[in-house]
């Protein structure tokens, strides 16, 4: 299973730890590119830095809905994963584990 936006969630938001017995059961959490960058706040952002350290975030996805309302922001998403956790790490969250979901086999890194 898949769950998406956990750092959005106001239980995850105050005790990072609710999402713990989701993860030991191998659920994936699907983080928003905008709550990396902390674009859907204070609490948001520090969810999803709380599940970054503690490597429980499997994928980093755009939740985009438009354009302009919603845009995608991935690239800041990867760059601030890569500055903050590395280029490894960025790469697993927002291409491979991405790909692997998807059915794709990347196994090298793609040209930005």
């Amino acid at each position: 299973p898949l769950i998406v936006h956990p750092e959005r969630n106001k239980a995850v938001m105050d005790d990072h730890e609710r999402i713990r017995p989701f993860v030991e059961m191998g659920c994936c959490l699907q983080l928003t590119a905008a709550s990396v960058i902390g674009e859907f706040g204070a609490g948001a952002f520090k969810a999803s830095e709380k599940l970054l350290q503690e490597r429980w975030a499997t994928v980093v996805a755009s939740d985009a809905h438009n354009l302009r309302g919603r845009a995608p922001r991935m690239d800041a998403a990867r760059d601030y994963l890569a500055e903050h956790y590395g280029d490894d790490f960025a790469e697993e969250l927002t291409r491979r584990a991405p790909a692997r979901l998807a059915g794709l086999a990347i196994e090298t890194p793609i040209a930005a």
